[in-house]
């Protein structure tokens, strides 16, 4: 039988079901409509997540708990429009949309972990006088009971993954080959949201496995989505390769000791722990590891193309004489173009500088500065008009610091005739 607080739970995925249909189908135009369906989905949103962590409540306690309702409101319309950000259009009616799909689908986790807390309720009073019983015999048998809190080995394993990954990404010789795009899989998809349902729900049988799963892969994909909102917002540009060491920064400074300092507070005969999980890990791990050794030993040991940039000029329609410079009138427009291709197996900021130089003087007509993924191409006007006397203008690339990495040299012998 359905109890009341279950039913409750009920009408939301109703309206929810209802919002959604309006929305994916564009029956209502209206903006005031959409924005009272967006304030609707944001508290229903906010109230399905918060019975996920609590189920035992009934529904009056649990809207009681308005803050919490409010932050996961905010946490998920913000999750909304970053999805929207990423694959659509960002208005409210998409927003709404996302928002909608997301309550229904914490809707139905809601729904089944209440079922499941009515189901064993039964189980758990009857088993709590025997609980009772034997935790009042270790009491006498040992003067005082202690909390068994040891910490987990596997969460070593993760310490380790997360070092091996990292050097993997970013530390020569092991980074040349460009192992990132696996290693980076296992953070982006489970290992952060996995250990922060832990820490959220640690105790066994609080949460089904396969909700565990099901929440982790959906947290880990969040975590990422939002770093990598973050990185292209300050960096204007979006690379995964960093997105993906933050990931696994956050993971090894931020989620490890959050955990281990949770699990301090539970006794080892009621954490959650899958056995399957973690010989999973650690199965990881040593993938890991014996990867990233090899690519070490490979890269010292043969030929690794390390990448290269190609910087090409064009647009110089001259021959040089003798003395290797090239013939202008004085006051002629020279219009050349600079092109460059980034090989570098990864993204790299670049800024090319125009510079003359002669005796008198040494003057920088343009610069410009941008960023290039691994195999991009950017081509650039530059127009000059040229002076009098012989100069030597250098076309010079910069990558990410004040040292050149590549000059072009134009030499200019401009007279009034030649």
């Amino acid at each position: 039988m359905v109890n009341k607080s279950s039913r409750n739970m009920i009408i939301l995925l109703i309206l929810t079901l209802i919002s959604l249909v309006i929305v994916a189908f564009n029956l209502v135009n209206d903006a005031y409509i959409i924005i009272a369906l967006f304030a609707i989905d944001f508290m229903i949103v906010g109230i399905a997540a918060t019975a996920i962590i609590y189920p035992g409540l009934s529904f009056k306690k649990l809207i009681r708990k308005f803050i919490l309702i409010i932050i996961f409101g905010i946490i998920f319309s913000l999750i909304s429009t970053v999805v929207m950000l990423n694959m659509l259009d960002v208005s409210v009616g998409n927003i709404v949309l996302t928002l909608s799909v997301i309550s229904f689908i914490l809707l139905l986790i809601a729904i089944l972990r209440k079922r499941r807390i009515g189901n064993s309720d039964k189980i758990s009073q009857k088993s709590s006088d025997k609980q009772g019983i034997s935790k009042r015999d270790n009491i006498d048998n040992s003067g005082s009971e202690e909390k068994n809190t040891p910490i987990p080995r596997t969460i070593f394993a993760i310490c380790v993954l997360c070092i091996a990954s990292l050097i993997g990404m970013e530390v020569p010789p092991f980074s040349i080959i460009p192992l990132w795009f696996g290693l980076c899989v296992p953070f982006i998809v489970f290992i952060p949201g996995y250990y922060l349902i832990n820490i959220v729900l640690p105790r066994k049988d609080e949460i089904e496995f396969y909700e565990r799963v099901g929440i982790a892969v959906f947290t880990s994909l969040i975590i990422t989505s939002l770093i990598g909102l973050i990185y292209v917002q300050l960096n204007h540009m979006l690379n995964m390769r960093h997105v993906s060491m933050v990931v696994v920064l956050f993971t090894l400074f931020i989620i490890v000791p959050w955990y281990i300092y949770r699990l301090r507070k539970i006794d080892v005969r009621d954490r959650f722990s899958s056995r399957k999980t973690n010989i999973l890990l650690i199965l990881i791990t040593g993938i890991v590891i014996v990867c990233v050794i090899g690519s070490g030993v490979y890269s010292t040991t043969q030929t690794v193309d390390q990448g290269n940039t190609t910087f090409v000029i064009e647009g110089i329609n001259k021959t040089v004489d003798e003395n290797g410079y090239c013939n202008f009138t004085n006051g002629e427009v020279v219009n050349s173009t600079f092109t460059v291709t980034n090989n570098e197996h990864k993204a790299m900021n670049y800024t090319v500088k125009v510079e003359v130089h002669n005796d008198s003087v040494d003057n920088v007509l343009s610069e410009e500065t941008f960023s290039l993924n691994d195999g991009e191409s950017i081509t650039r006007p530059v127009n000059m008009t040229m002076g009098l006397g012989q100069k030597d203008i250098q076309y010079v690339l910069y990558t990410g610091n004040n040292t050149p990495y590549i000059i072009r040299h134009l030499y200019a012998n401009v007279s009034e005739e030649y």
